[in-house]
């Protein structure tokens, strides 16, 4: 099946799925790459991929997060990209850095948080400079 950078077979989180339970096999993609991966895990040019950017609906995502380790998880391109986005009965890859579900919401807490330290420390500096003036 796909196998990631440590040798390991990657499944669809959302469906269970990996290339060895399909006739034609998944393609892994890791958005900050070129290329899709294929079977043997060698980046290589596929059938499926165009030009226009357009993948088979079976091609398989990998999360780009890093904290500090990368994220395993690998979704099919169909598990996580609404029907309504296909063309031609294939999905626009998508460009720059993808992040999981999962990922997603640890980004957005880690931004809150962030947000919240921020605010915290603009008060302590208030009443800094307030006890400083009197």
């Amino acid at each position: 099946g796909p196998v990631g950078e440590d040798g390991v077979t990657i499944y669809c989180v959302k469906c269970g799925y990996n290339s060895d339970d399909e006739e034609d096999g998944d393609d892994v993609e890791g958005a900050n790459e070129s290329k899709k991966k294929g079977a043997d895990g060698e980046a290589g040019d596929d059938d499926d991929d165009n030009d226009d950017g357009l993948v088979s609906p079976d091609t398989m995502l990998m999360c780009d997060y890093e904290d500090p380790d990368p994220c395993p998880l690998g979704f099919h391109i169909k598990c996580v990209l609404p029907r309504s986005s296909m063309i031609d009965g294939k999905y626009k890859m998508p460009t720059g850095d993808w992040f999981c579900p999962q990922c997603t919401v640890k980004i957005e807490k880690k931004k809150e948080r962030e947000v919240e330290r921020r605010k915290k420390k603009e008060e302590e500096e208030k009443e800094e400079e307030k006890a400083e003036t009197e």
